[in-house]
C-alpha cells in the first residue's frame, strides 16, 4: 500500500449531465466524513473518491448508499457500485407454505411476485411449494422484499429464503481502508494483507422491526411507487413493500436509527396521508373504508344536482326555440352576455372546484413530487374546458358579441367529474366487498 492518501473507484449510473448529476453527486460524497475529495466523471460513468489517510475507515457501503439515496428525478434514482461487479440478473428461490390450490394460490403468489418492481420474471411451482424470482440486474429488490410481497398477496401465505442472504463486504481491521489505495502506476492489486478484503455474511439485524403503515390519498400504481421509493431511500429502512390495493406500507426499520413517527413524516412529506395501522395489512379498516365511500358517494351526489340541470339546459331546452331565444337575451342589459353562459356558470363553478377539489389538490401534490397519475389528468381536463368556457365569455363581453360564447365547455368538465365521482363511488364499494369477502375467508381457515 502506497503511503499518500488511499481511495477507491466506483461505477455510477443514471446521470444525465457533467454540470448537475456529476456535481451532486460529488457533493454527496464529499459530505462523508473521511472523503478529502471525490471526482465525478460522466462521461466515464465513475467516482473516484480519496480518503483523507490511509487509516481512514469509510464503509464502501456508505459511499454506495450516498450515491443511491440522491433523486436523480423523473422517478429514477442513481446506480452505483463497484468494477467487476456482477451485475447480471440474479435467481432467488423461495419457499412458499399456505398455497391451497394452483388455479388461484399460485397464480396469485406469481403475479404478485412477477408485478413487483425489479423483477424481471417469476415462476411458482404449486406441487414443490416454491417461487422462483428471477431479479433484474441492479435492481435493489431484496429477499425480505420479496417475503413481504407474497405475503402481502394474502394473510395465509408464509415465504421463506431458499438461497443465502447478501453478503456485505467489510474491513478486516478498523485501522486498514476498506479498499486498497489508487496508485497513480497501473500495477494491479497485489496479495498484500494491509491491503486485503474480507468477504463475511453477516445475519439480519434481530433489532430490526416491521411496522405496517395505512397510507391515504393514492390513487394509481404510480403512486405507490413513490411513497415506496422515499422510504426506501430513508436512512434506517432496510426493504419496504407498498399495496395499493390493500392501502398499506409494509416497512421493515431499525428502531436506534429511525422511528415510526418519522417514518410517517416521510410519507406525509410527499403528500400523502399516512397512520399506524391497527388491522392486517391485507384486510383495510372498517371505519376508514366507509368514510371513503361516503365521501365519494356525496362528492358524487353533489356533482350530479348540479350536472343534472346543465345537461337538461344543454340537450332539451336549447332545442326549444321560445324558450332558447330567452336563454339567449342580455343579462341587465350588459352586451355580449346571455343567461345561458350565466345559468351554466353558475352550475359548473361548484361542480370544477368543490366536487373536483380532490382531484386538483392531488396533481398540485403529485406536480410537486414529479408523479403525474390519475389525478394530474383528470384535474388538467377538467380544468382545461372549464377555463377555455371562462375565456370565452370574458371574450364575449370584451367584445359585445355573445357568439363566440362556448358553453358546451361548461357541460364537458362537470360530466367528466360526475362521471369520476361515480367511478371512485364504485371502486370504493367494490374494495370494501373484496375485503369483506377475504376477512370472512380467513375466518373459514382452519385454527
Amino acid at each position: 500500500m502506497t503511503t499518500g492518501s488511499t481511495g477507491v473507484k466506483l461505477v455510477v449510473e443514471g446521470m444525465r449531465c457533467q454540470n448537475k448529476c456529476a456535481r451532486r453527486i460529488r457533493e454527496a460524497l464529499e459530505d462523508i466524513p473521511g472523503v478529502a475529495s471525490a471526482d465525478v466523471r460522466f462521461q466515464g460513468k465513475s467516482a473516484t473518491i480519496t480518503f483523507t489517510s490511509p487509516q481512514t475507515s469509510v464503509s464502501v457501503v456508505e459511499l454506495i448508499q450516498a450515491v443511491r439515496g440522491l433523486d436523480a428525478g423523473l422517478n429514477k434514482s442513481y446506480d452505483a457500485y463497484l468494477p467487476g461487479d456482477d451485475r447480471r440478473a440474479r435467481t432467488v428461490v423461495l419457499d412458499v407454505d399456505g398455497m391451497s390450490c394452483m388455479m388461484n394460490c399460485a397464480r396469485k403468489v406469481e403475479s404478485a411476485l412477477a408485478t413487483a418492481a425489479g423483477v424481471k420474471s417469476a415462476k411458482v411451482d404449486f406441487d414443490l411449494k416454491q417461487a422462483t424470482v428471477v431479479i433484474e440486474p441492479g435492481s435493489r429488490i431484496t429477499e425480505d422484499d420479496l417475503i413481504d410481497t407474497v405475503q402481502g398477496a394474502g394473510k395465509k401465505f408464509v415465504a421463506s429464503v431458499q438461497v443465502s442472504s447478501p453478503r456485505v463486504v467489510v474491513p478486516t481491521s478498523p485501522a486498514v481502508p476498506i479498499l486498497p489505495s489508487l496508485s497513480s502506476s497501473t500495477t494491479p492489486p497485489t496479495t498484500n494483507s494491509h491491503a486485503s478484503i474480507s468477504i463475511k455474511e453477516h445475519p439480519a439485524d434481530s433489532s430490526s422491526s416491521r411496522v405496517t403503515i395505512a397510507v391515504s390519498g393514492m390513487t394509481c400504481n404510480s403512486c405507490a411507487n413513490s411513497v415506496e421509493s422515499a422510504l426506501r431511500a430513508t436512512a434506517g429502512v432496510e426493504s419496504c413493500v407498498v399495496n395499493f390495493a390493500t392501502e398499506s406500507a409494509s416497512v421493515k426499520f431499525v428502531p436506534s436509527t429511525i422511528g415510526i413517527r418519522s417514518l410517517i413524516e416521510v410519507v406525509e412529506g410527499i403528500g400523502y396521508g399516512a397512520a399506524v395501522a391497527t388491522t392486517s395489512a391485507v384486510v383495510q379498516s372498517d371505519d376508514n373504508r366507509q368514510i371513503d365511500i361516503a365521501t365519494w358517494r356525496s362528492t358524487f351526489v353533489v356533482a350530479l344536482v348540479f350536472t343534472f340541470p346543465i345537461l337538461i339546459v344543454m340537450m332539451l331546452l336549447d332545442n326549444i326555440a321560445p324558450i332558447s331565444r330567452g336563454l339567449r337575451t342580455q343579462v341587465f342589459h350588459i352586451n355580449g352576455s346571455t343567461w345561458n353562459d350565466l345559468v351554466l356558470f353558475l352550475l359548473a363553478t361548484p361542480v370544477q372546484f368543490y366536487c373536483g377539489r380532490r382531484f386538483h389538490i392531488d396533481a398540485w401534490k403529485g406536480v410537486r413530487n414529479r408523479v403525474l397519475g390519475m389525478a394530474f389528468l383528470v384535474s388538467m381536463g377538467t380544468n382545461a374546458a372549464y377555463f377555455f368556457a371562462v375565456f370565452s365569455d370574458l371574450r364575449c363581453l370584451y367584445l359585445g358579441d355573445a357568439s363566440f360564447s362556448v358553453p358546451d365547455m361548461y357541460m364537458t368538465s362537470s360530466t367528466l367529474v360526475t362521471f369520476i365521482a361515480l367511478g371512485k363511488t364504485l371502486e370504493a364499494v367494490a374494495k370494501g366487498r373484496t375485503n369483506d369477502a377475504l376477512r370472512k375467508l380467513f375466518d373459514l381457515q382452519v385454527k
